[in-house]
């Protein structure tokens, strides 16, 4: 099988370190529209994704894409959403929205072949981890805002007692303040709870 990957050097190199199954040969693309351009695979993933159309390419497809839907997107049937967000790939189960559920052996025989373990989940804005880390990060803003404490020692306090592997500020660098912003956006349109912080609009 051969699988065709957009992606940046980080997004490869935690691809690489999460391995691929043994019958898979690697095709690496550097941007969504050579990805897109070539058609010697079998399947496609787009860690680069950034566009308002999925194309048709008659292949199982899955998009790097947190904030928009499928459904907003108008993807082909054949079309799966994931976040490729830094530190995202590198997580053991990989959370996977598609349009229809039941229309889902396609994306099991794609995981299976990978190896990789993924879990089903609905097509909304954040899917689950990134819209909790994002309102998590939020919420560090907002304390950061009011004085409560400062940014190292809110990543210290997280760090230790909710064992995450980064505080909320070391996340947000990791992450982009700029992509949890636009899901924060996004989410608050429909829940005022998810309504950004002052400071990380500013990008602080």
């Amino acid at each position: 099988m051969i699988l065709a990957i957009a992606a940046n050097r980080d997004q490869k190199l935690a691809l690489e370190q999460k391995g691929f199954g043994e019958t898979i040969e690697i095709e690496w693309f550097a941007s969504s529209a050579s990805l897109y351009e070539q058609n010697n695979s079998h399947a496609l993933i787009d860690c680069l994704f950034s566009e308002s159309v999925v194309p048709e390419t008659g292949k199982p497809l899955l998009i790097h894409s947190p904030v928009a839907t499928l459904e907003e997107l108008k993807a082909p049937g054949n079309t799966a959403r994931f976040c490729a967000w830094n530190s995202f790939i590198e997580r053991p189960v990989w959370e996977i929205a598609l349009s229809d559920q039941s229309n889902n052996l396609w994306i099991q025989d794609l995981m299976a072949i990978t190896g990789w373990q993924y879990q089903l989940v609905k097509d909304e804005p954040g899917l689950l981890a990134p819209r909790v880390i994002s309102m998590i990060i939020n919420e560090a803003y907002f304390a950061l805002n009011e004085g409560i404490s400062d940014k190292e020692d809110i990543n210290t306090a997280m760090r230790l007692g909710t064992n995450y592997p980064y505080g909320p500020f070391e996340w947000a660098e990791k992450i982009g303040v700029k992509n949890i912003h636009g899901l924060l956006t996004k989410l608050s349109q429909t829940d005022k709870r998810y309504e950004p912080s002052g400071l990380l609009a500013a990008g602080y």
